[in-house]
């Protein structure tokens, strides 16, 4: 619009004379170009404004980008680190790890292990959590209590040394919660429809998917702090009898045939 404008007061000055009566043609002439040199600035304001504003827009922009490759260039050190600690624990105690060892494992300094982790335990419990998080996702997605189970049970029978020494660090809240996420979306897939179809009320379905979560959950966390010894393959058979015993034991004592 302005520069609409400021053009058309810029017309050959025949045109303009044409436009104009007899003796004011000098008085009209000088206050048109007195106004068209102020229309003039302010749309070179006006763009120089627009391109400021371009300018100002690609440079948060550009941080923006710069901040996300940042965090994941952070994310995939984080997780070079917690993979060279996971396999040094595969051939010695945590107590015989230094941070030189990891760092040099994975070609990193003591400066950068520390901008992200306050010690080697922080490093095990990010190592341990990201590690195990995929797994159980994988899990969930079967929505089989028995495939579930022992896809946990075989991580953690592979990453044992990992496991306990997460637990004895005051590690047990966080792999119980793990663990309860996981079994919450399994069972509650599983066990509800189930027990509905069976002629149980929703109510008491939802009570039993818990109870079987918290059977499993327990049995989990006993083997891994060395409670119970047998095999994963044995502790999730016997395990799931127990829990097939336990929903046939609800079905019949709500009543369901």
């Amino acid at each position: 619009m302005i520069l609409g404008a400021s053009m058309a007061l810029l017309v050959p000055l025949d045109t303009r004379r044409r436009c104009c009566g007899g003796g004011s043609y000098q008085v009209k002439q000088k206050r048109d170009w007195v106004l068209s040199d102020k229309i003039i600035q302010v749309y070179e304001n006006y763009a120089l404004y627009r391109r400021a504003d371009g300018v100002c827009n690609s440079h948060i922009l550009n941080n923006g980008k710069g901040a996300m490759k940042r965090e994941q260039k952070g994310e995939r050190t984080k997780r070079r680190m917690a993979e060279a600690l996971l396999s040094l624990l595969s051939e010695r105690p945590i107590g015989s790890i230094s941070i030189r060892m990891i760092t040099e494992a994975c070609g990193l300094d003591r400066q950068t292990f520390y901008y992200h982790f306050a010690d080697i335990y922080a490093l095990l419990k990010f190592a341990f959590s990201s590690s195990l998080l995929p797994t159980l996702q994988e899990a969930q997605r079967g929505k089989n209590m028995q495939v579930s189970f022992r896809q946990v049970m075989l991580f953690l029978q592979e990453n044992k040394r990992a496991v306990t020494t997460l637990l004895e660090s005051g590690g047990r809240p966080l792999l119980r919660e793990a663990l309860y996420a996981d079994a919450q979306g399994v069972f509650a897939a599983t066990v509800i429809p189930r027990l509905k179809k069976e002629g149980v009320s929703a109510r008491r379905a939802e009570e039993a998917a818990q109870t079987c979560r918290r059977m499993v959950v327990s049995v989990i966390i006993d083997w891994a702090e060395g409670y119970d010894c047998r095999a994963p393959e044995d502790l999730v058979r016997a395990t799931m009898d127990d829990v097939e015993d336990y929903l046939r034991g609800v079905s019949l004592h709500s009543g369901a045939r």
